[in-house]
């Protein structure tokens, strides 16, 4: 029997997308699918009046990884993004992140004295939303239970011979972006190794 493909992908995001541009440079055959219509998984933008929109909410590649950074600049061209966040508090809008202008527009306070005896304490978490089948599986929900199912899952894959598990989710951890195509890099070069 005939094989058409000597990997089969699943997903297009940077792991996936990662791993088959090493494997194709190899001369590999790959397929590659996603449920997506389109490569980079979360990092996908899209242009719209000639701006670069990030579809799925801002990301900002950075990284000290040269071998990282060679392979990024092959895909992409970078540009002088700058992120400017800001907060609406009770109907007014305020420039972020947090400083003493920020205490002053909001609480008249002038020094950090003042402001550190300002009633008010505001704390702000980031988190996964919870899945729901259909709905976008986001980051892991690192808590007993899922560590719990986790180990269980990796488990299995670790008798899987012919497959290779990667990304936030087969991983089940939290990367930045030049970490998750770190780690397909590194999946890559232990794929050869095993195939020697």
């Amino acid at each position: 029997m005939k094989k058409d493909y000597d990997y089969l992908i699943v997903g297009a995001g940077l792991f996936g997308s990662t791993f088959a541009w090493h494997a194709r440079q190899a001369g590999k055959r790959c397929l590659v699918i996603d449920r997506r219509p389109h490569t980079g998984g979360g990092v996908h933008d899209r242009l719209i009046e000639g701006i670069n929109v990030h579809e799925y909410g801002p990301h900002i590649f950075h990284t000290s990884d040269e071998g990282v950074w060679r392979l990024a600049c092959r895909f992409v061209r970078f540009n002088r993004f700058r992120l400017h966040v800001k907060a609406n508090y009770k109907g007014r809008i305020y420039s972020l992140p947090f400083n003493l202008n920020t205490f002053r527009e909001m609480w008249g306070t002038a020094t950090p004295e003042e402001a550190r005896r300002t009633p008010v304490t505001v704390l702000t978490r980031e988190y996964p939303a919870a899945y729901v089948p259909g709905g976008e599986a986001y980051y892991p929900v690192n808590d007993e239970r899922n560590d719990k199912l986790y180990a269980r899952y990796k488990a299995l894959a670790g008798r899987e011979t012919d497959v290779v598990f990667g990304g936030r989710l087969a991983e089940y951890r939290y990367y930045d972006m030049d970490r998750t195509m770190r780690s397909a890099m590194d999946a890559w070069e232990r794929e050869c190794r095993r195939k020697i």
